[in-house]
């Protein structure tokens, strides 16, 4: 499957790829250039962070999600809204040699 997925990226195609288990999700992420990973929650981000370092020594930006609803009358905590303008900055400054790894909570915010 690697040599399969090496050549695929080597010729700049559109690569889809599904049935990933485990740590292979995250072997798949560091093979390509640019990227963006989404996993479903926020709980998942640490481990897929863990397990993305395993296989690539490319900066690894993480921005989190909110830590309360979106339609909650209560301001979000001041250290997550810090991560996040962090995460922004950081991308900025990496270009596209960083893989961006996200929930798809904080995509679906504004």
């Amino acid at each position: 499957m690697i040599d399969s997925l090496g050549a695929a990226i080597a010729a700049g195609g559109k690569l889809t790829i599904t049935g990933l288990r485990g740590a292979s999700p995250a072997l798949a992420a560091g093979l390509v250039n640019t990227c963006c990973c989404i996993v479903p929650d926020d709980q998942m981000l640490p481990g897929f962070e863990r397990d993305l370092r395993l296989f690539t020594a490319r900066p690894i930006i993480v921005f989190p999600g909110y830590d309360i609803p979106p339609y909650a009358r209560l301001s979000p905590d001041p250290g997550g809204a810090a991560q996040r303008l962090s995460a922004l900055y950081r991308m900025l400054e990496a270009g596209k040699e960083a893989i961006i790894l996200t929930c798809a909570e904080a995509l679906a915010r504004r």
